[in-house]
Formats: C-alpha cells, structure tokens, sequence
C-alpha cells in the first residue's frame, strides 16, 4: 500500500492493530498505536477498544483500565463494547464486585447495556444471575438462549435439575427456543444426576428437532447409563450405553478415551470384565493412551470378580506404561484382600501406600476396619482408630461402627458404650447403624432395658 503511494489511515492501523491483538501480540499494537499518534492520527473508539480487548484476553486488566482512562482524557469516551469487554474480564478472573461496579456505572451514564453483556454477567454467581434475569424480565429486556443457558448450567453444576427444568420450561414460555446447547448442558445435567429417563427423553427431543449432541454429552449420557441399575436390580443399562456409542460413531464423532472407559466401567460393574478386557485391546489398537480411571475401572471389575491375582497384574502393568497407582486403585485392592480373609497382604499394601507418599481417603481406612471385623481382628481394628487420631485423621461414623461391631460381638457391651461416648466427644454422629449395631448388642447381651432406652 505504502509502495503504491496511499497513506494507511486510521482505518488500516485500528484493523492492523485488531489483527495483532488477536494474535497475542498486544505489545506489537502498542507501539502502532503511538506510530498512529506520531504520524498525527486521531485514535478513535475502535482503536482503543481493540486494544482494551486485546489487553483483557492477555491478563493484562489494569492496562485495559488505565487505556479506558486515556480515552477519556483524549476525549472519547467508552461505550457499550468497551464496558463489557472490562466486565467480561473482570468475571473470568472472579472479580464480580468489579463487575458488577462497572455495570452500575455504565448505567449511570445513560449507556444501554447490550444482550451480550447480560450473558457476559450471567456467569457470574448463581443468585445474582437468577436476580438479573429477573430485572431484565421486569425492564422488559428479552433474554435470548445463551442467558437462560448461563443460568441452567449453574443448577446443573449443583446437580439440581428441578430449578434447571423450570428455568428451561419459562425459556419456552417467553419464547425463547432452545438451542443445541440448551439441550447439550441439560443432558449433562440430568445425567450427572443419574436422571437417565429425563436424560434419554431430552436426547430424543433433541435429535427429533435436527440438533447434534456434543461428544462430551454422549461421554455423560453413556456414563450415566453405564453406572444406572436396571428395574430388575442388576448393575448398568450397558446394552444402551453401547447403542449410544454406535449412534455416537455414525453421527462422525469420535469416541475418546472418556467413552471407552464408561463402556468398560459399565461391562465390569455388570460382572463382564472379560469383555472389558477386549475393549481395553481395542483402545489400544486405535491408539488411545490408556488413564488411571480405566485401569481403575478394570481393577475393581476384577477383583468384584474374584480375579484378584489378575488385578494385581494390572496395577503392574500400569506402572509400566508409565502411570502409578492412585489411592483408588490401593483402596480397591486393600477391599479384595480384606474379603478374601487376606489381611497380611491388606496391610501389606497399606504401608507400601504410605511409602510411596500417597495419602489415605476415609474409604480406606474403612475398608481395613471392615477387614479387621471380618478377620475378628478386634486389637488391629483399636490400633488402626489410635493411628488415625493421633495423626489427625477424622474418623467417620462407619470407622467406628465396624469397630463397634466386634465390641457388641463379643458381647462387650461396656467397652461397645466407651466407644460410643468417645464417638461423640470425637464429634462424630452416630447414625442409623450405629443405633442399630448397639441395640442389637445390648439385646444380645440380654440388656433389654438398655436397648429400649436407646431405641427411644
């Protein structure tokens, strides 16, 4: 252009400057912008919100809030784009009360705030959204999709569906239609919540109305069958679940390892590791890197099976494809050993845990206190709740029940009650079972009237 002999105007330096600041290269555009102002070039307001944006995107929000300052000394003053580009950065970095500081303000002079800029606030806590949605309903302000969908995803996230679907019936009231998200994150939802009818109706809704659902909505949808017992009781829809795969690979989306390790999650809990077993050959060969969760889900599948040698084989293969075992794959390692009567290799496994710096969940611990009762280990089973207090770990109401247990076994109703009242001074309530485990106790130990009394 300048060999041609034309003179790059405002025009050709704000879209140079737009380009570079899209690109990452804020600094870049910087030092364009004072090229501009040396050359006599008057800034104007889509110069200085491409580079308030561009500053935003990189992290850089106090420039953006000095630059909004140099507009005004120059004159120009911020608008609707530069207002919610500020906001829009002041949120993702979880600055709400700057957010919302700045949407007063833009109020204040007269500014009409664009629908863009309400869904920008609408990620934003979850009863300041509801009260927003609100006041723009009362202003008569038209929310359109991506507002409610803001929205819903919250109640999603907290797993409370009755508000998401309300929310999605006054979308529809107000005319508002629902889109290929809409439907995405209430599948999401729903499934998370293990609501598979709704899950299942929605899918179909959604495909009926020329919507495609996301790889990620299939992943929760094949989950969620996968782990979702069937009327008569036994474990996983998995036939759905690979019926949703088969949809999933004709619609052209490609299953990943999420996928695949749902499906193997749904094959082990319904007793058919084998199975589980081609599939993790079949992974392999489509060369998708196995992760903890699918090794994970294969161990425990195993050892509900009784294949405990096998599931020890596992956990060393997984060492040699570079992953290390988790406190999952121990804990479900320590609870076969513990029900197969092997307590020497239970413990055997607690301590390499504990040497290799990996810390143990309250499930654990359980599951060895579970072992001890089982073993009629009564004195390991003391050791163990010692261990933990002295170290600091909270025991659960189930620690001290299985614990509690053997007392009441043994008929040792007083040391049964020490427990008890140590329990409780411990600040842990004692719940259904353990009422239940005392009552039967005393009973057994021919305490009836202590017995009636608890169970008052």
């Amino acid at each position: 252009m300048v060999r041609m002999q034309l003179t790059p105007d405002i025009v050709t330096y704000t879209a140079l400057s737009d380009g570079l600041c899209k690109n990452g290269e804020v600094e870049t555009a910087n030092e364009l912008l004072h090229e501009m102002c040396g050359k006599g070039l008057e800034l104007n307001i889509c110069t200085y919100n491409s580079l308030i944006n561009g500053l935003c995107k990189t992290g850089n929000i106090e420039q953006a809030v000095n630059l909004m300052k140099d507009m005004e000394v120059a004159r120009l003053y911020p608008d609707a784009i530069s207002y919610t580009t500020m906001i829009d950065a002041y949120c993702k970095a979880g600055k709400m009360g700057l957010a919302q500081e700045l949407f007063r303000e833009m109020l204040d002079k007269g500014l009409k705030p664009t629908i863009v800029m309400f869904n920008v606030l609408m990620n934003g806590m979850l009863e300041d959204s509801k009260k927003l949605l609100k006041w723009m309903l009362e202003k008569g302000i038209s929310p359109n999709a991506a507002t409610y969908n803001s929205l819903m995803k919250q109640h999603c996230i907290r797993k409370d569906m009755r508000s998401a679907m309300e929310l999605y019936r006054g979308m529809c009231f107000h005319g508002v239609l629902p889109n290929s998200d809409t439907y995405n994150i209430l599948i999401k939802g729903h499934s998370k919540a293990r609501n598979m009818k709704e899950a299942c109706y929605l899918n179909s809704e959604m495909v009926e109305k020329g919507f495609k659902l996301s790889g990620s909505s299939y992943n929760a949808l094949i989950k969620g069958l996968s782990k979702r017992k069937k009327m008569d009781g036994s474990s996983g829809r998995v036939n759905e679940a690979f019926a949703l795969h088969n949809q999933m690979v004709r619609m052209r989306l490609t299953p990943d390892i999420v996928t695949y390790t749902a499906l193997s999650d749904g094959l082990c809990k319904n007793g058919e590791v084998e199975t589980a077993n081609e599939l993790l050959h079949e992974m392999c060969g489509k060369g998708l890197e196995l992760n903890i969760c699918t090794y994970n889900s294969l161990i425990n599948g195993l050892c509900k099976t009784g294949n405990i040698e096998q599931a020890v084989n596992l956990m060393k293969d997984m060492e040699v494809a570079g992953l290390h075992p988790d406190a999952i794959s121990y804990t479900t390692m320590i609870d076969a050993y513990c029900k197969a009567g092997k307590m020497g290799l239970a413990q055997e496994l607690f301590r390499e845990m504990l040497d290799k710096g990996l810390k143990p969940t309250i499930v654990t611990f359980n599951v060895l206190m579970n072992g001890f009762f089982i073993s009629g280990m009564l004195e390991d089973s003391k050791k163990l709740l010692k261990w933990m207090l002295e170290k600091g770990i909270s025991p659960n109401a189930t620690t001290y029940n299985s614990l509690l247990k053997q007392h009441c076994i043994r008929k040792d109703m007083r040391s049964a009650m020490e427990l008890y009242r140590g329990m409780c001074s411990h600040g842990v309530l004692p719940n259904s079972d353990t009422y239940n485990i005392l009552i039967k106790g005393h009973s057994k130990a021919r305490k009836h009237e202590r017995g009636m009394l608890l169970e008052q």
